[in-house]
């Protein structure tokens, strides 16, 4: 039976709840096509939308795994769990192509193994990106509204907890509203300006998730999360100064 590894990705809180249902879904496609998944590897916490494939951590440690196993076979449970862009899809779907290494995308059944599989990928990369850029757009458009009427756009930060009002009204003002969070707080000032403001954000990002210190809504560190925390703690501050 020919070997294959998964690739599973999520950026948020909400992705990496799904991470075990990707994994089931390679599963299921494996067997279906009688491969063998000897491995699957997560990267939890890397946008698609920000990080080329190559630059994620688990991506680049599955080649270089692949490679000393001799696996030539990936599979993605969906395009946009991939790539960053189109140009990153083709480059990447290009360069392991020369390595011999074929890639297969549940979500629009696609084997790059074929000439048609590759056409429908160009396709498709292109589709990706356009419907990416423009929910991008979008919520642009409706944080925009939403600051003039002087809601808060997105999530609590970091650090903080809304009032109960703000809790049943969803509609509290961006800063008024908000609680500090005493737990979050103290997290908060080793970030900003403690022993972890001197580490890069994936450092610090590392060392809070070996303490088992858990990021806002459960979740897992990543280094994106860190410099969002960063940026907003200095944005407070700026804002308070003015």
């Amino acid at each position: 039976m020919p070997k294959a590894v998964g690739y599973i990705r999520g950026s948020t809180i909400e992705q990496q709840n799904t991470l075990g249902a990707q994994a089931q879904q390679i599963a299921g496609y494996a067997a279906y096509k009688g491969l063998d998944i000897v491995q699957t590897f997560t990267d939890s916490g890397e946008s698609a939308f920000s990080v080329a494939f190559y630059e994620r951590p688990e991506a680049a440690r599955m080649l270089a795994w692949m490679a000393e196993h001799g696996v030539k076979t990936i599979i993605f449970p969906k395009l946009d769990r991939g790539f960053r862009d189109a140009l990153d899809c083709l480059f990447t779907v290009e360069d392991l192509s020369r390595k011999g290494i074929a890639l297969h995308i549940l979500d629009i059944q696609l084997d790059t193994t074929t000439p048609v599989g590759k056409l429908v990928l160009t396709m498709m990369a292109a589709i990706a990106e356009f419907e990416n850029r423009r929910r991008s757009e979008r919520q642009k458009a409706g944080f925009a509204v939403m600051k003039q009427g002087n809601q808060r756009c997105g999530n609590v930060p970091y650090g903080w907890d809304p009032t109960p009002a703000d809790r049943a009204s969803k509609t509290g003002r961006l800063a008024d509203d908000l609680l500090p969070n005493t737990e979050e707080q103290t997290v908060l000032r080793r970030i900003v300006e403690g022993d972890l403001s001197t580490i890069s954000d994936n450092e610090a990002a590392r060392r809070l998730n070996a303490a088992a210190i858990p990021a806002k809504k459960g979740g897992k560190w990543s280094g994106k999360s860190i410099a969002s925390v960063r940026a907003h703690a200095h944005l407070a501050q700026e804002q308070l100064a003015a």
